[in-house]
């Protein structure tokens, strides 16, 4: 084989040198008169376009390039805030109580002269008391604390956790097949 190329090649110098068959033009014009293919024929060819190239080279498709960088877990950032307990108060109605007689612990009825409740109305009330001052029903207000929330904790996220995760980073794209063209 190699011999053979080298023979070849000794011919093509010949030709060269010596004009040959086709002479110095014929040997230039027969260079040009090979068809571009991009892989066995890349130079001083003709290109299916009739232009013709120094180069035409056939470069395959590349599939993009790309490196796997894993993420571990990140734990949530929280802080806690302390709420207290809230108190209000709450209005509690209670009838005066009877203060003398059968009719103690009920509500009282009537105000005597002598400042003591009657939980009776009509004859003989208070009759021992200076006689009635007024008939009426009286009401004590009392205000009393009630809790209306207990005290609590509460976290907050300030910046929420992430799951560990692989991330594809392309260290170079994808190519298409293509044609490099030099015109000559």
């Amino acid at each position: 084989m190699y011999i053979m190329k080298g023979f070849l090649t000794f011919l093509g110098i010949t030709t060269l040198i010596f004009g040959g068959y086709f002479g110095w033009q014929g040997i230039k014009e027969h260079q040009w008169s090979r068809i571009c293919d991009g892989t066995s024929v890349v130079s001083n060819c003709t290109g299916e376009d009739s232009i013709r190239y120094s180069k035409y080279v056939y470069h395959e498709a590349q599939e993009a390039v790309t490196e796997k960088v894993y993420h571990p877990a990140v734990p949530a950032k929280t802080h806690t805030v302390h709420h207290d307990a809230v108190w209000g108060t709450q209005t509690i109605t209670t009838c005066q109580e009877a203060t003398i007689g059968s009719y103690r612990g009920q509500c009282a009825q009537a105000l005597c002269r002598d400042g003591e409740y009657s939980g009776s109305r009509g004859r003989g009330t208070c009759s021992y008391h200076g006689g009635v001052l007024m008939y009426g029903t009286w009401y004590n207000y009392e205000l009393v604390p009630i809790l209306i929330s207990e005290a609590w904790d509460e976290t907050v996220i300030d910046v929420p956790a992430q799951a560990a995760y692989t991330e594809a980073i392309e260290i170079s794209p994808a190519k298409d097949a293509y044609f490099e063209k030099i015109k000559a």
